[in-house]
Protein backbone atom coordinates (compact mmCIF):
# COMPACT_ATOMS: atom_id res chain seq x y z
CA UNK A 1 0.00 0.00 0.00
CA UNK A 2 1.21 3.22 -0.82
CA UNK A 3 0.14 6.82 0.58
CA UNK A 4 0.34 9.35 -1.93
CA UNK A 5 0.21 13.14 -1.06
CA UNK A 6 -0.27 16.21 -3.53
CA UNK A 7 0.47 19.64 -2.66
CA UNK A 8 -0.71 21.76 -5.41
CA UNK A 9 -0.14 25.70 -4.38
CA UNK A 10 -2.63 27.88 -6.28
CA UNK A 11 -1.40 30.81 -5.35
CA UNK A 12 2.75 30.12 -5.76
CA UNK A 13 2.43 27.89 -8.64
CA UNK A 14 4.19 25.19 -6.66
CA UNK A 15 2.95 21.19 -7.21
CA UNK A 16 4.67 18.62 -4.88
CA UNK A 17 3.75 14.94 -5.00
CA UNK A 18 4.86 12.51 -2.32
CA UNK A 19 4.86 8.80 -1.94
CA UNK A 20 5.31 7.43 1.23
CA UNK A 21 6.36 10.65 2.49
CA UNK A 22 9.20 10.76 0.20
CA UNK A 23 9.12 13.23 -2.46
CA UNK A 24 8.83 12.25 -6.24
CA UNK A 25 8.30 15.54 -7.82
CA UNK A 26 8.76 19.59 -7.64
CA UNK A 27 7.27 21.49 -9.96
CA UNK A 28 7.98 25.85 -8.86
CA UNK A 29 6.43 28.73 -10.06
CA UNK A 30 3.76 26.82 -12.61
CA UNK A 31 1.84 29.53 -14.15
CA UNK A 32 -0.76 26.74 -15.92
CA UNK A 33 -2.54 25.48 -12.66
CA UNK A 34 -4.40 22.76 -14.60
CA UNK A 35 -2.59 19.99 -15.88
CA UNK A 36 -0.77 16.36 -15.93
CA UNK A 37 1.91 15.75 -13.45
CA UNK A 38 3.82 12.01 -14.31
CA UNK A 39 6.03 10.16 -11.92
CA UNK A 40 6.91 5.74 -11.17
CA UNK A 41 6.10 3.73 -8.17
CA UNK A 42 8.30 1.04 -8.46
CA UNK A 43 7.89 0.35 -12.18
CA UNK A 44 4.34 1.62 -12.11
CA UNK A 45 3.30 4.82 -14.39
CA UNK A 46 0.95 7.28 -12.14
CA UNK A 47 -0.54 10.11 -13.25
CA UNK A 48 -2.25 13.21 -11.26
CA UNK A 49 -4.19 15.11 -13.44
CA UNK A 50 -5.84 18.55 -12.21
CA UNK A 51 -8.87 19.92 -13.87
CA UNK A 52 -10.95 23.06 -13.37
CA UNK A 53 -14.26 23.08 -11.47
CA UNK A 54 -17.05 25.66 -11.08
CA UNK A 55 -15.99 28.56 -8.81
CA UNK A 56 -12.01 28.46 -9.18
CA UNK A 57 -11.72 25.07 -7.61
CA UNK A 58 -9.97 22.18 -8.63
CA UNK A 59 -10.99 18.13 -9.08
CA UNK A 60 -7.97 16.17 -9.01
CA UNK A 61 -7.67 12.57 -10.56
CA UNK A 62 -5.10 9.42 -10.08
CA UNK A 63 -4.44 7.32 -12.52
CA UNK A 64 -2.31 3.94 -11.84
CA UNK A 65 -1.56 2.16 -15.29
CA UNK A 66 -3.50 4.17 -17.21
CA UNK A 67 -6.70 3.06 -15.32
CA UNK A 68 -8.72 5.78 -12.70
CA UNK A 69 -7.90 5.10 -9.21
CA UNK A 70 -11.38 3.14 -9.04
CA UNK A 71 -10.64 1.03 -11.97
CA UNK A 72 -7.33 -0.14 -10.47
CA UNK A 73 -8.72 -0.87 -7.25
CA UNK A 74 -11.19 -3.06 -8.61
CA UNK A 75 -9.32 -5.01 -10.89
CA UNK A 76 -6.48 -5.65 -8.31
CA UNK A 77 -9.69 -6.29 -5.89
CA UNK A 78 -10.57 -9.23 -8.87
CA UNK A 79 -7.01 -10.75 -8.81
CA UNK A 80 -6.02 -10.22 -4.98
CA UNK A 81 -7.36 -10.92 -1.70
CA UNK A 82 -5.75 -9.16 0.76
CA UNK A 83 -5.94 -9.22 4.95
CA UNK A 84 -4.35 -6.46 7.64
CA UNK A 85 -2.83 -8.71 10.49
CA UNK A 86 -1.95 -6.15 13.79
CA UNK A 87 0.82 -9.02 15.96
CA UNK A 88 0.14 -7.35 19.34
CA UNK A 89 2.07 -8.34 22.00
CA UNK A 90 3.19 -7.50 25.53
CA UNK A 91 6.79 -8.16 25.29
CA UNK A 92 7.07 -5.82 21.75
CA UNK A 93 5.26 -3.29 20.15
CA UNK A 94 2.67 -4.17 17.70
CA UNK A 95 3.34 -5.53 14.11
CA UNK A 96 1.74 -4.65 11.02
CA UNK A 97 1.79 -7.04 8.33
CA UNK A 98 0.65 -7.44 4.74
CA UNK A 99 -0.89 -10.24 3.70
CA UNK A 100 -2.08 -10.51 -0.21
CA UNK A 101 -2.79 -13.98 -1.87
CA UNK A 102 -2.93 -13.55 -5.91
CA UNK A 103 -5.87 -15.56 -6.84
CA UNK A 104 -4.67 -16.89 -10.39
CA UNK A 105 -1.66 -18.39 -9.05
CA UNK A 106 -2.05 -18.75 -5.56
CA UNK A 107 1.35 -17.05 -4.40
CA UNK A 108 1.54 -15.54 -1.07
CA UNK A 109 3.16 -11.83 -0.27
CA UNK A 110 3.80 -11.21 3.03
CA UNK A 111 4.78 -6.73 3.06
CA UNK A 112 4.83 -7.06 -1.20
CA UNK A 113 7.61 -10.23 -0.49
CA UNK A 114 6.50 -13.34 -2.04
CA UNK A 115 6.91 -16.10 0.18
CA UNK A 116 7.83 -19.48 -0.90
CA UNK A 117 7.89 -22.95 0.82
CA UNK A 118 11.22 -24.67 1.42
Amino acid sequence: MYRIELEHGTTSGRRMIWVNGREVLRRDWMFKLVGEDTFHIDQTRCIIRVDPAPGFKYEYSLYIDGKSHEQYTEDMTRQYRLWLYTCDTAAEAAQEYRIMLKLDTLSLYVNDELRTEE
